[in-house]
């Protein structure tokens, strides 16, 4: 074997080996090239080593077979470092599922189109009433020339859209590829890509279907999170309206979140409250702590699934407001229950008028009276005096006036002036007639009576009494005030 042929056959070998990434090519080299040197030929030279000659035909071929896996990891290992990348890329931010589908900057794709499953009004009388249709909701170019408009809706039949299969380039083995994007609960679209064939698959699985399959799953995701977040929405809205203040206590960290509004109950900021249940249970009335432990202890034991209370919480000025506490004891292991969600909800003025009323309840003697002509008598700058107090915008000031002031057509058709009183048969007489009696009568009564309740509408009054002598003594200076005002 001569040194060029050694040299033609080490060539031929590591071309070989390059081309099929087998390490079995190199064995089976040095097995043909030993063969072939063993065959009897005039024109090998006598003496000829050679076992030299075919260990550097083996040499050849170990180098080609190194550099060749060498290649091949550096391709697995950019290829994994891409889908790794593009992974973290949609599940950090399910919003790139859509829009500009900015992921696929990553890869080798020259373009792209995202095809939503959208129901549409039918415009044909005679086809049902909703039309499916693919909405194009997400888009992706490489060049900066290119562009694939958004938001449109195509038929079924035409997607992919023509303006994407245009960019294809056949010369470069550019194909447009159309693979579905569902997961196991939902069937999301289609995706369309634009990019080289893949002859190859580096990392065990294609490439095209695992950009499909990542994008599903972002989308789900991005779904799950909407649709969490509007329940969210939904829930804190519903929990405004209601005025409640939320709480979850997490009975394994011993851990209490309190909301904003729950805070705002006992008269604190969000960052004055910490998270300990003693923020909470420290500031419960002595005279109401046993009976809230006791509820509290039922839900934890899982004697109890619920709990509702009613009991006083210390405010930040040192004063009790009264909260009607309800609760949800949440199952789990390793305890009975893992946690307690509630909520609480001021019932202070309530509590305030179930006392008024038990107390007016012991009272036996009531005085009812009304004031004689008041409708007709009430002064008009005392009234709208009253007015200005709870408001600066002149133009009310003006209309309340004219509307007090505006002349009475009698029968005969005369016009008869108004000085005093206000006009009967309207909501806005009522309503004035209760904001001139709260400065004219109910500060006079808390001043004069403080220890006397009544209830008054208007000019319709109610006083509760211990005896009779008080209930005389009241009608006597009730009498003398309405002597001495101007509505007599």
């Amino acid at each position: 074997m001569t040194e060029e042929l050694t040299a033609r056959l080490a060539v031929v070998a590591e071309e070989l080996c390059s081309s099929t990434g087998r390490f079995e090519v190199v064995p089976a080299s040095v097995a043909c090239a030993r063969a072939f040197g063993l065959r009897p030929a005039p024109r090998i030279p006598e003496g000829a080593d050679l076992e030299r000659r075919i260990g550097e035909i083996s040499a050849a071929l170990s180098r080609a077979y190194a550099c060749g896996q060498e290649r091949e990891q550096r391709r697995l290992y950019h290829s994994l470092r891409d889908e790794y990348n593009i992974s973290l890329d949609l599940l950090r931010n399910p919003a790139n599922a859509q829009g500009g589908l900015p992921f696929l900057s990553r890869t080798r794709m020259r373009a792209a189109y995202l095809g939503l499953w959208r129901q549409v009004p039918s415009e044909s009388p005679d086809a049902p009433d909703e039309d499916l249709t693919i909405e194009l909701a997400g888009s992706f170019v490489s060049s900066a020339g290119d562009v694939l408009p958004l938001g449109g809706h195509v038929g079924i039949e035409s997607f992919p859209p023509a303006a994407l299969v245009s960019l294809a380039r056949p010369q470069l083995a550019e194909i447009t590829t159309v693979l579905p994007v569902r997961t196991a609960t939902k069937d999301w679209g289609l995706l369309a890509l634009v990019g080289p064939l893949e002859t190859s698959v580096n990392t065990g699985h294609d490439f095209y279907f695992q950009c499909a399959a990542l994008l599903s799953v972002a989308l789900e995701q991005e779904g799950t999170v909407r649709s969490l977040r509007s329940s969210e929405e939904r829930y804190a809205l519903a929990a405004r309206a209601a005025n409640d203040g939320l709480w979850d206590w997490d009975l394994l960290d011993g851990r209490v979140m309190l909301s904003d509004r729950w805070k705002a109950v006992v008269g604190c900021k969000s960052d004055e409250v910490g998270t300990s249940p003693g923020e909470w249970l420290g500031r419960v009335h002595p005279e109401d702590r046993a009976a809230l432990d006791e509820g509290l202890h039922a839900c934890t034991s899982g004697q109890s699934t619920a709990l509702e209370s009613e009991h006083r919480l210390r405010s930040s000025d040192g004063t009790y407001r009264w909260v009607h506490c309800r609760a949800l004891a949440i199952p789990g292991a390793p305890a009975p229950a893992t946690r307690l969600v509630g909520s609480i909800t001021d019932i202070t003025v309530r509590r305030d008028l179930e006392e008024d009323v038990y107390k007016r309840q012991k009272q036996d003697w009531v005085l009812d009276l009304d004031v004689r002509a008041f409708f007709d008598s009430v002064p008009h700058d005392l009234l709208l005096k009253a007015v200005a107090h709870h408001t600066d915008e002149r133009w009310v000031l003006l209309y309340v006036e004219r509307w007090l002031k505006a002349p009475m057509l009698m029968p005969d058709g005369t016009l008869v002036l108004r000085e005093k009183g206000t006009p009967q048969g309207s909501p806005i007489s009522p309503l004035l007639a209760n904001l001139f009696m709260h400065y004219a009568f109910d500060h006079w009564m808390d001043r004069e009576h403080p220890g006397c309740h009544f209830e008054r509408y208007a000019d319709d009054i109610v006083a509760h009494c211990d005896s009779q002598e008080q209930a005389r003594a009241l009608r006597v200076d009730i009498a003398c005030l309405l002597y001495t005002s101007r509505c007599v």
